[in-house]
């Protein structure tokens, strides 16, 4: 695994020197050779990733053009866990790609959350899930929605969500809905709180996610006051 950069100017500045010192020698038809073929997805590192992955996305056009090829990226606490770290109750974050509801033709080559492809528009970022059951090669969880910091506003289906709170929190939001609040604890290795504002689980949307898919894990649900785990699975029909 590469080692995390904060300084995304000089790994650019490398490629195009890289670049252009291949122009001199290239034949017709022939495209320049990526830099570090054999390396893995470059990393950012995990505190900055959403800030940094703007730059990522706007650079990885300008890497089709340069060599037909274009760079994926990870956190830098990203691994691939054994299956025995995927347990009922375990909450984990990692890459998850949606396709959007919108029907625009045009997307910014910034948008680090959105890609055009021949196939409509991908929405992608880093989802925390909760797992409710594990199988042999994958594990299923459910979503952790904040919605932008407005929680259940507006939403109609209120029941499909239960509130869900960082136990370690002075001063949590109040519950919404009609679920009483679950409660979740960070591993020791985690910085800042699991769950932020108002979010809350959404009951109905299954999310399938493979053991080999690198992830990062956060913590769990918090059970031995709360019942969280037993509780969510009850709401859930697991």
């Amino acid at each position: 695994m590469s080692p995390a950069v904060t300084d995304l100017g000089s790994i650019y500045q490398k490629e195009l020197d890289h670049y252009n010192s291949q122009l001199k020698e290239l034949q017709p038809n022939e495209w320049p050779s990526v830099p570090s073929p054999r390396e893995r997805a470059f990393r950012l590192p995990s505190e900055r990733a959403e800030e940094m992955a703007k730059h990522a996305k706007a650079w990885s056009f300008t890497q089709g053009y340069m060599y037909g090829s274009q760079m994926a990226t990870l956190r830098d606490s990203d691994i691939i866990y054994p299956r025995d770290r995927y347990q009922v109750g375990t909450i984990f974050s990692a890459p998850h790609h949606t396709a959007s509801s919108d029907d625009e033709r045009w997307v910014a080559v910034n948008d680090p959350n959105n890609t055009a492809t021949p196939f409509g528009i991908v929405h992608s970022k880093y989802r925390k899930m909760v797992v409710v059951k594990v199988f042999g090669e994958h594990c299923l969880c459910l979503p952790i929605y904040s919605h932008n910091g407005r929680g259940l506003e507006g939403k109609e289906f209120v029941k499909e969500y239960v509130s869900i709170r960082d136990v370690r929190d002075r001063w949590p939001e109040p519950a919404e809905g009609i679920h009483p609040k679950l409660l979740a604890a960070a591993n020791y290795s985690h910085h800042g709180k699991i769950v932020r504002g108002k979010s809350c689980v959404k009951l109905s949307e299954f999310v399938s996610h493979r053991y080999d898919v690198p992830a990062t894990m956060e913590g769990g649900l918090e059970n031995r006051t709360s019942n969280s785990r037993e509780r969510l699975l009850k709401l859930a029909g697991v």
